[in-house]
């Protein structure tokens, strides 16, 4: 019962899915390792509606909609870590002034750039999955995107300021690191060809990369590094789609 518990935290905290509750960073910490199956059950139920026969026939309508919930079940966290990471890339400032922009609520033009492209760029490979019926890579990118922040926390540090690089660095998280590792791959396996898996793989490891070094800049990951990691990972995992 008691990991029951630090999933429906998790999902508490990742998404709308259920009610928020209030939680310690303790027990957030331990429910941490649960984010790749928030990804899974938010997968399942983006896909759902198209297999339910939702616009059937209209790829570009059910991309919308997939999209659409996507940031409405999640409150949008990802999409808005997004936009402040870019904002700060953008900027050009290092260290504390870097850390500045990142925590600036203001929309700068790098991350309203980044916030357009990124939904397009969903929508339109969405749209394509849609076409050619690849649902896996659908289910299969909310998933993996939720597992590229446990990797981060055991890359790189996070900000001395930064609340959930405390969480992130918890035990829980190192001993999930495997776990979400595997449980990537075998979905991966699961619901789309080996090739793509190995695409998606290449796209997503390129994309720490540039985080890695974008936190050290920062001197260290927060929150936004998180969702900006998230949403990027997603679009990895669509991209695989022109190799059809």
């Amino acid at each position: 019962m008691r990991q029951f518990k630090f999933f429906f935290t998790a999902l508490s905290f990742m998404t709308r899915i259920v009610p928020g509750a209030a939680v310690s960073l303790e027990e957030l910490g331990a429910a941490a390792v649960y984010f790749p199956v928030t990804g899974a059950t938010l997968g399942a139920l983006l896909v759902l509606p198209p297999l339910l026969g939702f616009g059937a026939g209209h790829p570009l309508i059910q991309a919308w909609v997939y999209a659409l919930l996507s940031a409405f079940l999640t409150r949008a966290l990802h999409l808005d870590g997004l936009a402040d990471v870019l904002d700060a890339a953008g900027s050009g400032k290092e260290g504390a002034e870097f850390h500045a922009v990142l925590k600036d609520s203001r929309l700068g033009a790098f991350g309203a750039l980044g916030l357009v492209l990124a939904l397009v760029g969903e929508i339109v490979m969405a749209a394509a999955c849609f076409e050619k019926q690849l649902f896996g890579l659908l289910f299969f990118a909310p998933l993996h995107g939720r597992c590229l922040p446990i990797f981060l926390s055991r890359l790189t540090p996070a900000h001395p300021e930064a609340a959930l690089g405390k969480i992130f660095a918890s035990t829980p998280i190192r001993r999930g690191l495997c776990a979400a590792a595997g449980l990537s791959l075998i979905a991966g396996l699961l619901c789309m060809p080996k090739t793509y898996l190995l695409f998606s793989f290449i796209l997503s490891g390129l994309l720490m990369l540039f985080t890695i070094r974008l936190a050290s800049r920062a001197g260290g990951y927060n929150g936004d590094f998180l969702g900006f990691l998230i949403c990027g990972g997603e679009l990895c995992v669509l991209a695989a789609v022109v190799l059809t």
